[in-house]
């Protein structure tokens, strides 16, 4: 699974990269709709499928050419969603995964 993750990011470089988790063991890689290089937001109808059709178990996106540390807008859609974080580095290889309660 973190090949395919790493490929994703790599395709969307130098954006970052979204998608997510389901059922703990495939990645589904989604289109970034964020005009913004260093941010990312799913498009809604893409993830509504996705969740009425999955478990979806984690969301996970890159921070490019930055810590994995969450930002705040982090912390606070994994708390709504109640759904982990998994916050990847790039290029470079890092993971920080922030589960959902864990930071406010």
């Amino acid at each position: 699974m973190i090949d395919e993750i790493y490929n994703h990011f790599k395709n969307e470089y130098p954006n970052e990269g979204c998608g997510v988790i389901v059922n703990s063991e495939t990645f589904i890689p989604c289109k970034n709709v964020n005009p913004s290089p260093t941010s990312f937001a799913f498009c809604s109808e893409e993830y509504i499928n996705l969740k009425i059709k999955y478990n979806i178990t984690g969301i996970v996106h890159n921070h490019i050419n930055e810590s994995n540390e969450p930002s705040k807008e982090d912390i606070d859609s994994c708390n709504v969603l109640k759904i982990p974080y998994y916050i990847f580095t790039y290029p470079e290889i890092g993971l920080n995964i922030v589960n959902p309660g864990e930071l406010k």
